[in-house]
C-alpha cells in the first residue's frame, strides 16, 4: 500500500508542476518602456489628446497610435483581431493600428496594456480646422514673400508660409525693432504701428526716418516682420 501511495503522490505532485513549468514557458512577452523617452512636448499631446477622449464619446476611431518594443508580428498574434499594422513616422516605437472592426479596438488594446504587451494606446483622429482669420488686404497680391503666386516673375510658393500662424498669433502685444536703411512710416500696413518716438534716423541725425531715393529696404523688411492687414 505504501509504494501505491508514494506512486499516487508522485503522480500528483507532476500533475501540478507540469502547469506551471508550461505557464512559464508561456509567459506575455513585454514591452520596454517608450513613452518617458519622448520630449516633454509630445508627451504633453499625448496627456491633451487623452483628456479631450475622457470628455466626449467620438465613437471607435478608424485608426490607434500604439507604443511598443516588441516585433508587429509577435504582438499582432495577441490581438485575436483582423488588424494592420504598419511604422509610424516620427516617433520610435510607435505604430498605426488600423482594424478592420474598429469597435473592437479599445478593448482589445486595453487587454494589450494591462498584460504589458504594449505601453500605451492613442487614437488617431481627423482634424478639421476652421478658419479663424480671412485676409482683407487690398495690397496682399503684392507681398510675395507672404504667398507667392508667381506675380513679378517669382516662383509659384516660393515663400514664407507664415499666413496660418496667423490664425494662433497676431503680434498683440509684441514690439519690433528694425534695423535697415529708410523706413516708410506712413505706408498703410506700416503706420497703425509705427512708434515715432522710438524712431530715429542716424543717417540724417533727425527722428524722421523715410527713405530718400535708393535706399527704402527698410520698408520692405518692416513690412514683413510686422506689417498689418485688413486695410
Amino acid at each position: 500500500m505504501r509504494e501505491h501511495a508514494i506512486v499516487l503522490v508522485a503522480l500528483f505532485l507532476t500533475s501540478i508542476t507540469v502547469p506551471l513549468a508550461m505557464a512559464q514557458d508561456f509567459e506575455d512577452p513585454k514591452t520596454e518602456p517608450v513613452f518617458e523617452t519622448y520630449s516633454g512636448a509630445v508627451q504633453r499631446a499625448f496627456y491633451q489628446v487623452e483628456a479631450a477622449e475622457s470628455q466626449t464619446d467620438l465613437g471607435a476611431p478608424e485608426e490607434w497610435l500604439v507604443l511598443t518594443t516588441l516585433d508587429p508580428l509577435l504582438v499582432q498574434k495577441y490581438t485575436r483581431a483582423d488588424v494592420d499594422i504598419r511604422m509610424a513616422p516620427f516617433l520610435d516605437g510607435a505604430w498605426i493600428w488600423s482594424f478592420s472592426e474598429p469597435v473592437e479596438g479599445a478593448s482589445i488594446l486595453e487587454g494589450l496594456e494591462n498584460r504589458g504587451i504594449i505601453e500605451r494606446s492613442l487614437p488617431q483622429r481627423e482634424k478639421v480646422m476652421q478658419p479663424r482669420a480671412v485676409l482683407n488686404d487690398p495690397e496682399m497680391n503684392a507681398q510675395w514673400h507672404l504667398v507667392n503666386t508667381g506675380q513679378n516673375s517669382g516662383t509659384i510658393g516660393e515663400d514664407a508660409n507664415v499666413t496660418a500662424a496667423w490664425d494662433i498669433a497676431d503680434g498683440t502685444g509684441a514690439q519690433i525693432s528694425i534695423i535697415d536703411d529708410g523706413f516708410a512710416h506712413s505706408h498703410t500696413d506700416l503706420s497703425p504701428g509705427y512708434q515715432s518716438g522710438d524712431s530715429y534716423d542716424y543717417c540724417s541725425n533727425d527722428g524722421d526716418p523715410s527713405p530718400s531715393s535708393g535706399d527704402g529696404h527698410g520698408t520692405s523688411a518692416a513690412g514683413v516682420a510686422g506689417g498689418r492687414g485688413n486695410n
